[in-house]
């Protein structure tokens, strides 16, 4: 029988394989430091603009390992500034995954788990109770795309109510504090698989989710929540003082149209959010109360 021949490697070929594994490995270090770096800036963007205080959080997907995911430790978002800062947990169960990110972790952080286990496509939510959007999670007055910018937000806003989920035992406090919570809140976005049917929910007498593809865009979306929520009450107050002095207005709340709705979300798509980030991240950057040491 003859025998088998082996052919050795060559020593410039191991030399060069793993010359690129360790290029392959500084690459994907270095994408996560720039990935936690602007997830500092996200959290220092939201307070920036008062969409949280110190409360909200903002999660991001990790990005060399998406069964995980990056959230700040339970502290406000504008004191987020150092690596230790950051917690890493299973995307599965909101579990810590590393012995440092046990202790002082956000009780809600099922709201982002589960949006991001239901949907594969979405790499980061932001949850916050921003006082001029608050009105609209506390009554029964609908809330609408008023202007071009925040067509995302649909014309059917979903409002989603922990109240019918809660047993005998639980706390009723309105928190997000199990899973079972969590996945309530991430269907009534809608929609399975890869992307949700809505990108933003109100929370019953909370506050709001938003849920995109990346932070940049989680982070415009939250941050023209609260412009919408203006622009709306400021339109009912400007319509309630022309009442007020005898002029007569027409209808109800403008509001965007069906097809409005649908060419301002493919603008947006089109032009992308560079522009805005760039001046939050300048904004934030220049900032003293602001530091960001990853």
């Amino acid at each position: 029988m003859p025998s088998t021949l082996r052919c050795k490697t060559p020593a410039w070929v191991e030399v060069a394989i793993s010359f690129l594994l360790l290029v392959q490995q500084c690459v994907a270090q270095n994408t996560l430091v720039e990935v936690k770096r602007k997830y500092v800036t996200a959290n220092h963007i939201l307070d920036y603009h008062n969409i949280v205080d110190a409360f909200g959080h903002v999660s991001i997907r990790n990005p060399e390992d998406n069964s995980t995911f990056i959230m700040a430790k339970g502290m406000a978002s504008a004191l987020v500034a150092n690596d230790s800062d950051l917690a890493h947990y299973y995307v599965s169960d909101a579990y810590p995954v590393r012995p440092q990110d046990f202790g002082r972790s956000r009780s809600e952080r099922f709201i982002h788990s589960e949006i991001l286990k239901r949907f594969s496509g979405v790499n980061s939510c932001v949850h916050a109770h921003t006082t001029a959007v608050l009105p609209y999670a506390t009554s029964d007055v609908p809330f609408l795309p008023v202007y071009h910018i925040v067509g995302y937000l649909g014309l059917d806003i979903p409002l989603w109510d922990i109240v019918p989920l809660y047993n005998l035992t639980d706390v009723q406090d309105n928190l997000v504090t199990q899973p079972r919570f969590g996945a309530s809140l991430a269907e009534t976005f809608g929609g399975n698989g890869t992307f949700p049917e809505h990108v933003f929910v109100l929370m019953k007498q909370h506050g709001f989710t938003t849920c995109a593809a990346t932070i940049e865009d989680a982070i415009h979306q939250a941050v023209y929540a609260k412009d919408a929520a203006l622009a709306e009450t400021g339109q009912v107050e400007l319509r309630q003082a022309y009442h007020g002095a005898g002029v007569e207005c027409s209808g109800g709340v403008e509001r965007l149209s069906p097809e409005q709705v649908e060419g301002t979300k493919k603008f947006l798509a089109r032009s992308g959010r560079q522009t805005q980030w760039e001046l939050w991240a300048r904004q934030v950057e220049v900032d003293p109360l602001y530091q960001n040491n990853i």
